[in-house]
């Protein structure tokens, strides 16, 4: 049975939640995607730069399965605010991460962007 955790507004940690900044979209999504290279268990699986979606794969383990994490980039193209918001989703494996996978990539976003 499969498992999935995304941002979402209402989460009260903000790191669960999506992270809106001052930022044009193109710049934010380029950030995303060094973090991304940057991540040694995460491997960019396919990048839509018109779109700014990127789809990552995160290895399973023992007892987890391989997760596919999306992650996503909206904003207005002639404003300088962008919001980013980021899905993880395991088809397979006892444990699930999905919580875990979407915490970790928003922490160190935060990091870099903030």
């Amino acid at each position: 049975m499969g498992g999935s955790f995304q941002t979402e507004e209402g989460h009260s940690n903000e790191r669960l939640q999506p992270l809106r900044v001052p930022m044009r979209g193109e710049h934010l999504f380029g950030a995303a995607r060094e973090l991304v290279d940057d991540l040694s268990e995460w491997e960019l699986s396919s990048a839509d730069e018109k779109s700014m979606t990127m789809i990552c794969t995160l290895a399973g383990g023992l007892m987890r399965g391989p997760a596919k994490v999306t992650i996503q980039v909206e904003g207005p193209e002639d404003l300088p605010t962008s919001t980013i918001r980021v899905r993880s989703e395991t088809e397979s494996g006892l444990m699930k991460r999905d919580k875990a996978n979407v915490q970790e990539f928003m922490t160190l976003l935060h990091r870099r962007v903030c």
